[in-house]
């Protein structure tokens, strides 16, 4: 016996769920990629959100310290 067919709409919900899923994932990939690279760091609250440049062990300005 055949089974009835589904209703578009949920086949449409079904499919937009799954692409906005992937889309969340594909842009925290990128973002991580991102901050790993151009060594920055990302600081969240619920205030506000902050990308600050991460302190390197061979910058000769500051000795690996951070800061300007």
């Amino acid at each position: 016996m055949a089974r009835p067919p589904l209703r578009p709409a949920l086949t449409m919900r079904a499919r937009t769920a799954v692409l906005v899923a992937a889309t969340v994932l594909v842009t925290v990939a990128a973002a991580a990629a991102f901050l790993e690279a151009g060594h920055r760091r990302l600081y969240a609250d619920r205030h506000r959100i902050e990308l600050k440049p991460r302190p390197r062990r061979s910058c000769p300005d500051c000795r690996g310290a951070g800061g300007w």
